[in-house]
Formats: C-alpha cells, sequence, structure tokens
C-alpha cells in the first residue's frame, strides 16, 4: 500500500586531487564537500473510523549541501607600483615611458611623484592585495576560495477519484537555493532564489466518450543577489567619486579593467527580480463515430518585476 526510500550521498576532499594551479605554485587544497539526500514516501491516506478510502498522496524532499573549492588567480600591483615606481615594469632599461597627462612630457625616471597620484586612485588601491608569489607577467597573486550552495526542493501530489465520473487531483512544488560567490578580491556576493509551482485539475466525464478538464496553475520564481558591498560601505563616496549611483543598495567600488594585465576590480550588482504566472484552462475530448475532437482554451495573468540598473557604479578603462 505504501512505498518510500532514502537515498544519501556523501563526498569530500579528503582522497580527491587539489585545483590545478595555473601559476604552478603549492597553494593549500582547502577542504570542501558534498551532501546530497533524497526522502520519498506515498500511499493511500487512511484514518480508522474517519477516512476509509481517502487520496492517494506522494512527497519527495531533496537537499543539497555542497562547498566547492578552486583557484583563484591574478596579477597584482607590487609595492614598487604602488609607490609611482615603474622603472622595473615597463622599462628596465630606464627610458622614458611614462607620459604626464597634464604637460604631454615624459615622466622623470618613470616614476609617478605622489602629487600626481589622485586620491581616487589611491583610496580604490587598498582593495588590492599585495602579491603573494614573485611570478611572471601573468600572475603573481593566488588564494583558494571555496563557494557554498545550499539546495532543498519538495515536490508532493494528491490524487482522488470521487465516484465514476469525477476526480481530482493537486500538485505543489518548491525549490530553494542559497548560494554565496567570493572573487579573487575575497568579496563575498550571495544569491537566493524561491520557486513555487501549484497545480489543480478536476475531471469530469459526461459520457465515456465525452469528458472535460478544468485546472488551475500558478507558479512564482523570485531571485535575489546581494553584493558584497550593499549597505556596507559607500566605496565611491568615501572615495570622492562622484557622477554614479550611490544609493546604499548599489554601494561599492566601480569597475576597473587594467589593458596591462592587472586584474581588473569588480563585484557583483544587485537585482531583485520576481516573475509570477496564474492561469486557468478547460480542455475537452469528444469521441464520435470514430472522430476526436478536441477544444477548449485557457487564461494567464503573467508578471515581470525586475528591479536592477545595468552599470550603477560606472566603470573606468585604462588602455594605456
Amino acid at each position: 500500500l505504501y512505498t518510500g526510500y532514502l537515498g544519501l550521498i556523501v563526498d569530500n576532499s579528503e582522497l580527491d586531487a587539489r585545483p590545478f594551479s595555473l601559476t604552478g605554485q603549492d597553494t593549500p587544497k582547502p577542504p570542501y564537500d558534498h551532501l546530497q539526500g533524497v526522502l520519498a514516501f506515498g500511499g493511500p491516506i487512511k484514518i480508522p473510523h474517519l477516512i476509509r478510502n481517502g487520496p492517494i498522496f506522494f512527497v519527495n524532499y531533496q537537499w543539497t549541501r555542497n562547498r566547492n573549492d578552486s583557484n583563484a588567480t591574478g596579477l597584482m600591483p607590487t609595492v614598487a607600483e604602488r609607490n609611482g615606481d615603474f622603472v622595473q615594469a615597463l622599462n628596465p632599461l630606464g627610458q622614458p615611458v611614462l607620459i604626464n597627462p597634464a604637460t604631454g612630457a615624459p615622466i622623470s625616471g618613470n616614476t609617478i611623484p605622489q602629487s600626481l597620484i589622485s586620491p581616487q586612485a589611491q583610496a580604490l588601491l587598498r582593495f588590492y592585495p599585495f602579491p603573494n608569489f614573485a611570478g611572471g607577467t601573468q600572475y603573481n597573486y593566488q588564494i583558494p576560495i571555496v563557494s557554498n550552495m545550499h539546495q532543498d526542493s519538495l515536490q508532493t501530489r494528491l490524487f482522488k477519484t470521487l465516484n465514476r465520473k469525477n476526480q481530482i487531483a493537486f500538485m505543489f512544488a518548491l525549490q530553494s537555493t542559497r548560494s554565496d560567490t567570493p572573487n579573487l578580491f575575497e568579496f563575498l556576493d550571495t544569491t537566493k532564489t524561491l520557486g513555487l509551482n501549484f497545480n489543480a485539475n478536476w475531471r469530469h466525464s459526461f459520457t465515456p466518450r465525452w469528458f472535460t478538464n478544468i485546472g488551475y496553475q500558478f507558479s512564482r520564481l523570485a531571485t535575489r543577489l546581494t553584493p558584497y558591498f550593499e549597505n556596507r560601505v559607500n566605496v565611491s563616496g568615501d572615495a570622492d567619486i562622484t557622477g554614479n549611483n550611490q544609493e546604499p543598495v548599489n554601494w561599492g567600488p566601480p569597475s576597473l579593467n587594467f589593458a596591462s594585465g592587472i586584474s581588473g576590480l569588480t563585484d557583483g550588482l544587485p537585482s531583485n527580480t520576481r516573475n509570477q504566472t496564474s492561469g486557468v484552462s478547460m480542455d475537452n475530448l469528444w469521441s464520435h463515430n470514430g472522430h476526436n475532437l478536441s477544444f477548449g482554451g485557457d487564461f494567464r495573468r503573467q508578471e515581470f518585476n525586475i528591479l536592477s540598473q545595468q552599470d550603477p557604479r560606472g566603470a573606468f578603462t585604462f588602455t594605456g
């Protein structure tokens, strides 16, 4: 009368190889683990002296708890470059390479005077970590990062034959996902997703050759992405950078892009999306003299609610 099962998958990093290192550096392997499970049960609903022949039900629950590791690599400004000294970086022979943008004249010694370094640049420089090994021209920084993903899923079904002419069925499903995403600069962004789905159907047979299905459907999907700096630190405001959106939801650094290969400073963008659909439907099937005729219709209302901006913090691109 009743069926059910329980499943469990466990995996960890004890016997696995460490993530591949693009730089060849001996980066420590962060511990990670995977846990997946499923629990299902179904059968008729019976309560002595109250419900003798109840509906048939089925419940399925799945859960996932994953921690995944990887290596993040990049090119960071050296100690000399932080102080404006680009002798080794640009021209080991000491010939003039840097140009003063205000005068068009070469900068003596390829060393930028502190008076020419803007306070905005100095404020954003503090988000760059120091190199942790002496590398080539592509990489001088590597760290292990771990991202987490938690997911819960529930599916339920209920079916009941009322009599020879009527049947009803219900279905409800839910899925919740929570994940976090660290990056090279150790900014931790989070994402939350919640999905709901509900269906209800009634089947009525007028005759053995003519029946009708009437249904109701509802679905909703909400996704919320929260960047690391949201409601935390007004990076642009503190650095005296103006012209971009500095509402608390959009706090964070502007994007920095460098043609020289220096890792670009970036963080995720906030967004809040809620999409919802509800509808009713009816379909009929009539079988007559060897012919089948189907007809019906449905009405749906769809809502798309998106709150986001394409580039609220702005960007600086340095081509050299």
